[in-house]
Order: structure tokens, then C-alpha cells, then sequence
């Protein structure tokens, strides 16, 4: 390889881990491949809501009816919407997630325990 490409390729792998940090700090989230992975997998399955992390608990989705309807399908209720907290109740247990804007398209819900 010739000087130019390699200066080329570097600025590209910096602009791509560039890239991965500023998703990982603007979710909050320290795997950015999760995030990325459940963004493809909501476009590829076009599906509602995927699960990018269990412990803790979050969720991507596109709207915030799209999580009101996969928690009522897991038989919780949605009580209300404060800021960013979605109140959930089942079984007299309270749930809540917390909502985050990934970008225009995406948005992250967070269990709190």
C-alpha cells in the first residue's frame, strides 16, 4: 500500500472509533454495539421494540406507543407519562422505564430499580 491509502484508512478507523464513543457517551451505554445491533435488527425484522441489554433492562424502539403496546402484551399496565418515566403496574407492582431520544429516529427505555 502506497502512503496515501494508509493515511486514508487511518482517518477512517479514527472517524469510526470517533463515532462509537460519542454513541456510547450519548446513550450512556458503554457497548455501542448494542445499540447499533438493536437499530439493525429493529429495520432488518421490522419489529417495535428489541431488547439491547438485559442487566440492566433497556429497550429500543421508534415511538412511545411502541413501548405502551410490547408492555401491555407482558401484561403490564400503563398507568402514566411523567418527563421520561413511563409508569407501568401489574400485580400492584410499579414499574418504571425511563425514556432517552437515541436520535430523531430512536428512542432507548431504561428499567430503574
Amino acid at each position: 500500500m502506497n502512503r496515501k491509502t494508509l493515511m486514508v484508512s487511518g482517518l477512517l478507523v479514527c472517524l469510526l472509533g470517533l463515532g462509537l464513543l460519542s454513541i456510547s457517551y450519548a446513550s450512556n451505554i458503554s457497548n455501542p454495539f448494542i445499540i447499533i445491533k438493536g437499530v439493525l435488527r429493529l429495520e432488518i425484522n421490522d419489529t417495535q421494540i428489541e431488547k439491547i441489554s438485559d442487566n440492566p433492562l433497556i429497550l429500543i424502539g421508534k415511538q412511545s406507543t411502541d413501548i405502551i403496546n410490547y408492555m401491555s402484551n407482558l401484561g403490564y399496565i400503563f398507568e402514566t407519562q411523567e418527563g421520561s418515566g413511563y409508569f407501568f403496574n401489574k400485580d400492584n407492582e410499579t414499574i418504571i422505564l425511563t425514556s432517552e431520544q437515541f436520535t430523531k429516529k430512536y428512542i432507548t427505555w431504561r428499567l430503574n430499580n
